[in-house]
């Protein structure tokens, strides 16, 4: 910025088929700072135009070939161009001419000749808008962003990075909403680490951290892209399974459970082995709520508990997976 408040540095196109015009201009608006283009017909300037992008376009009416009202309006039918602020400069002064320069897309009309003082003060009051109009792009384009972040943040579990708690039942509630429209089943696995505070008390909490973490990445590596993982409290991590009955959820869960039972967990030094339990239930029935289906997941879960862990309960009763 200069000592004025005008901006330096941004770039204006002068076009006008007379050069002499053109180097009064450029003399007058390079002694405060701008970047100087010029052209001396309508085609050349569309050109420069799209090279350059210039911030501000001054433009004269009469010139040979492709006149200024209609190089304007090539301008502002040109998507990377449409939004430069346009002033025309000419010696038609009659009162339908300058309505003419509005109404292609203009957006200020000076006479010629013109008034150095005025051009100046013109030239900073468009440049000035459009740079407050970008910086007002920018910050919301910056706000949108970080709404962003503090959305993915609201919905995903610090430690492990998959959805927390108030996500799924967001999920679980439009897949409800899903299946009341097409009746497409969908499934729940509800599945708790084995043993998991013997990890914490002998290793310490860290190692646990470390086990949620290193399960997170061998879930979604094999769950299928529709479907939903989420840190549901503590060590137990709930599968929403999209249009999936039972038994699909079923196979999928003993191939995760046989997975993690092959499966060599670190921490620092130690090698881990960890198991987990699962408890499955499918919402298949218009008159069952969510709580409904998420207890009998939980139920599942405590008879696969019983059974003596490692293994798959369904609500059909314990799996048997070949």
């Amino acid at each position: 910025m200069t000592d004025n408040g005008i901006s330096k540095g941004n770039k204006i196109l002068i076009v006008d088929d007379t050069p002499e015009f053109i180097g009064l201009l450029r003399v007058t608006l390079e002694h405060e700072g701008y970047e100087i283009h010029e052209a001396t017909s309508g085609e050349m300037a569309l050109k420069i135009a799209l090279r350059v992008v210039p911030d501000l376009i001054l433009l004269d009416i009469m010139m040979p070939g492709l006149n200024g009202l209609e190089s304007c309006w090539q301008l502002k039918n040109n998507p990377p161009l449409k939004d430069i602020p346009v002033m025309f400069i000419s010696a038609k002064t009659e009162v339908k001419d300058i309505v003419a320069g509005f109404q292609c897309g203009g957006v200020d009309y000076i006479s010629k000749p013109f008034k150095r003082e005025e051009v100046l003060a013109r030239v900073k009051t468009h440049l000035d808008l459009k740079n407050l109009a970008k910086e007002r792009e920018n910050w919301i384009s910056e706000l949108q962003e970080l709404n962003g972040k503090l959305k993915d943040l609201a919905s995903k579990d610090p430690l492990t990075a998959l959805s927390n708690r108030r996500s799924m039942q967001n999920d679980l509630e439009e897949e409800k909403s899903r299946f009341m429209r097409n009746e497409r089943t969908f499934s729940i696995i509800l599945m708790d680490i084995d043993h998991f505070k013997k990890i914490n008390d002998t290793l310490g909490h860290e190692a646990g951290d470390s086990v949620l973490v290193q399960l997170a990445g061998h879930f979604n590596s094999i769950v299928r892209k529709q479907d939903k993982l989420a840190r549901w409290g503590g060590e137990e991590i709930l599968l929403l399974l999209p249009e999936t009955a039972l038994d699909g959820a079923t196979v999928l869960a003993e191939k995760l459970r046989s997975k993690l039972a092959s499966e060599v967990f670190y921490h620092e030094e130690n090698k881990l082995s960890i198991t987990m339990s699962f408890g499955i239930s499918s919402y298949d029935d218009r008159t069952m709520d969510l709580k409904t289906c998420i207890r009998i997941a939980d139920d599942c879960l405590y008879q696969a508990k019983k059974e003596g862990r490692n293994c798959v309960v369904t609500q059909a009763g314990k799996a048997h997976v070949v």
